[in-house]
């Protein structure tokens, strides 16, 4: 953490900025005014103006009706994102008491609560917008999304995102009320926001971990609540029960059976179109940082659901590390790729998707998406609409900001040392990663095998993924060590390859090496050999 900390002073201290005045527009024009020092807690009471002219004429700072003017609570917020000279905002709008109120702005539902995201550290300046706007499309919840100029204290800051909170309220996250006095009956079961983050992440309401731990790094998931905000005791011990029913039928025997299962405790088409967007954009903090939950009442339906989606900054190729940058993979293997990493992926993920319920939906929804909004067509089509929304008011940005081919973290390489040659970048990345989706995502189920399944009475066994991309592993358990032979077989019987173990009392798991798996064909045979008994099952290669 030192180091990357290090690394950005490094890069503040050396990035250029310069001023510059705006008085139109074609995007809205936001101009804030502060009685104080913006902090990260509490807000500062400050005045806010926005220009919007609903009709498509540009928008002008000397506009004598604009389309808000009032007074809001500033403060900062995110949280490494701080650390930039770019700084993001949160604002509540406020009435002469300093309550909020809501109020419909920009085209978006009647809240109080929004952000300013400042896409400092992306600079085709698209990343946030495109993922949300295809979340949404896809039929997952996502915010509302649009671009600004701010000028803050008479100081011009660039394009951000204007965009809507997460929180509890009709036009948000829908989902039941819930006081303090919600203790029993239906009351109690909904409605709960819940956040997968770090355990350092700032949260006044607290969290938990999970009991189960993680594929590839043993990690425990942390949990923070976030809605109710005054949560009680009751309310807190529901929520983690009912997450951990899940958990505990997501890991049993029977995980599959859809009476007896999982499935009965989460909507399962959200959560496929949650995984859906986090792999099309491969979302290097996908799953595991700032990624919600939420569950209404049982008499609104009740089961946990996955969104909105939140944080894609570090998406679409913008990350030089834990092969953030690849096109090919998956998001969900983080824990394998960076496993010393203490905030590991939910080992939800992987299970699922050795239920052939949850891959059918899974390719449904990713069927319906790449046949329509999200085509090779119309997916160049939404980059080409954004392209133009920007094209004018980059430029001043990148005035402001001195951001455009500058090589530091964690911009992958080449650096381009334009804002076209960014939003090129960006096409190519998403159609290489979309090509690369088509040919690898799981379209059925009906081949390999991939229920954990007891060999022996001393040995169980777990191999994954299966089908196989380009790494498999070996889990066993055993009550005591043990030497045992895997072998990798043609479907014919022919020897491609072995390597010899010897377990450790409980869990073991064995990473089969690559010269292994170059050898694996279309479908092969992974054979366990025990002192007295030989096993086999059966692998698939895509």
């Amino acid at each position: 953490m030192k180091k990357i900390l290090l690394l950005l002073f490094i890069i503040i201290s050396n990035s250029t900025t310069a001023q510059v005045d705006l008085t139109i527009s074609d995007l809205p024009i936001i101009v804030i005014n502060t009685k104080g020092t913006i902090y990260d807690d509490p807000k500062v009471e400050g005045e806010m103006t926005i220009f919007w002219n609903t009709d498509g004429k540009p928008n002008n700072i000397s506009d004598l009706n604009p389309h808000f003017k009032g007074k809001i609570g500033i403060e900062l917020r995110g949280s490494s994102s701080q650390i930039w000279p770019k700084k993001p905002y949160g604002i509540e709008l406020w009435d002469d008491k300093k309550l909020p109120f809501k109020v419909e702005l920009l085209g978006m539902s009647k809240e109080s609560d929004w952000v300013f995201f400042a896409s400092y550290n992306e600079r085709s300046l698209m990343h946030n917008v495109l993922a949300q706007k295809i979340a949404r499309l896809s039929g997952l919840s996502g915010s509302k999304t649009r671009y600004c100029e701010l000028i803050l204290n008479s100081s011009y800051q660039g394009v951000y995102v204007f965009m809507e909170k997460i929180k509890q309220g009709k036009g948000r996250v829908d989902i039941a009320d819930m006081s303090t006095k919600d203790l029993s009956g239906d009351a109690l079961t909904g409605g709960y926001i819940i956040k997968v983050d770090k355990s350092t992440g700032s949260n006044n309401a607290g969290g938990w971990s999970s009991e189960i731990s993680n594929y590839g790094n043993n990690a425990l998931t942390y949990f923070q609540y976030d809605y109710p905000k005054e949560i009680q005791s009751e309310q807190r011990r529901y929520i983690r029960g009912y997450v951990k029913d899940f958990e505990t039928a997501l890991m049993s025997v029977s995980f599959s059976d859809k009476e007896k299962g999982y499935a009965k405790y989460i909507d399962m088409s959200s959560f496929a179109k949650f995984l859906l967007i986090n792999e099309i954009s491969r979302n290097v903090d996908g799953y595991r940082i700032s990624s919600f939950l939420y569950k209404d009442k049982d008499s609104k339906g009740g089961k946990l659901t996955a969104g909105p989606a939140w944080d894609f900054d570090l998406t679409f190729g913008n990350a030089d590390y834990c092969d953030g940058w690849k096109t090919t993979g998956w998001a969900y293997d983080f824990n394998y790729v960076c496993p010393q990493d203490g905030a590991g992926v939910p080992f939800w993920w992987q299970r699922m998707l050795k239920d052939p319920n949850f891959v059918k939906v899974l390719a449904d929804e990713y069927k319906k998406i790449r046949t329509g909004f999200l085509s090779d067509k119309n997916s160049k089509l939404m980059i080409d609409s954004l392209q133009s929304e920007l094209s004018s008011a980059q430029v001043r940005n990148f005035q402001r900001w001195n951001r455009l081919g500058q090589d530091d973290w964690p911009i992958p390489r080449p650096v381009a040392t334009t804002w076209l040659g960014e939003v090129q970048q960006l096409r190519t990345w998403l159609q290489n990663r979309l090509d690369w989706l088509d040919n690898n995502l799981p379209k059925s189920y009906a081949i390999g095998e991939a229920l954990s399944s007891e060999i022996d009475d001393f040995i169980t066994t777990e191999v994954y993924p299966n089908p196989i991309i380009n790494r498999v592993f070996v889990k066993l358990k055993t009550p005591a060590p043990e030497d045992i032979q895997l072998e990798i077989l043609s479907i014919n019987g022919q020897l491609l390859g072995e390597i010899k173990i010897k377990t450790t009392e409980g869990e073991n798991t064995i990473e089969v090496p690559a010269n292994l798996i170059d050898n694996i064909n279309s479908i092969s045979i992974l054979r366990i050999k025990t002192k007295n008994k030989t096993y086999n099952k059966r692998l698939i290669k895509l």
